[in-house]
């Protein structure tokens, strides 16, 4: 079970170091508490990339082989790899440095389509919406469909200038469930 679903169908994207390394040596430790050691080839794909870039560029990292290595495996899952599951608690950040063209270019959908209000649509920036566009992407790629399960900020659910945003995500999804914890960034 674990060589044949596990390690081969799961993959996981970090961008802190410290939470990479640690969340390699937990798995380790994971699997061999159960009774799988893995052996030297075996590989969790637990990849050192954001995974709100299409490409991770490893161009200044020569002679570092195995970051550039695994960077490319990223690059791969990113492209090419069919997405059935995408599960997270993505940060909460509206002033988001995560400006890539790729993920701009998505959040566009969520963005309404005329501008004629003053509304400030800074918000729809925040990268936990970021995060759920790009699943949302990576999921409408698969033909059989797939879920989405995050923990996030509430504000979607009845921000004004979230409107786009639920309507995309609507017409995305046969079915939508919500649990609302009532969590806001902004509230004490």
């Amino acid at each position: 079970m674990i060589k044949e679903h596990i390690l081969k169908n799961f993959y996981a994207f970090e961008i802190m170091v410290t939470a990479y390394a640690i969340s390699h040596f937990k798995l380790r430790v994971f699997f061999k508490s159960k009774t799988h050691p893995l052996g030297k080839k075996d590989r969790f794909k637990l990849y050192l990339t954001n995974a709100l870039e299409t490409k991770s560029d490893t161009s200044g990292l020569s002679g570092f082989f195995a970051l550039t290595n695994e960077g490319r495996l990223a690059n791969k899952v990113k492209a090419k790899t069919p997405i059935f599951v995408v599960m997270g608690n993505p940060p909460y950040k509206i002033g988001s440095t995560n400006q890539h063209s790729f993920i701009e270019n998505l959040m566009k959908d969520y963005r309404p389509s005329d501008r004629k209000s003053r509304e400030n649509l800074q918000p729809l920036s925040d990268d936990y919406i970021k995060f759920i566009r790009l699943a949302q992407w990576k999921i409408s790629q698969s033909k059989e469909g797939g879920i989405v399960a995050f923990i996030t900020n509430n504000n979607f659910l009845s921000g004004r200038i979230h409107r786009g945003m639920r309507k995309n995500l609507l017409e995305t999804f046969d079915e939508i469930y919500i649990h609302d914890l009532h969590g806001d960034a902004r509230e004490e």
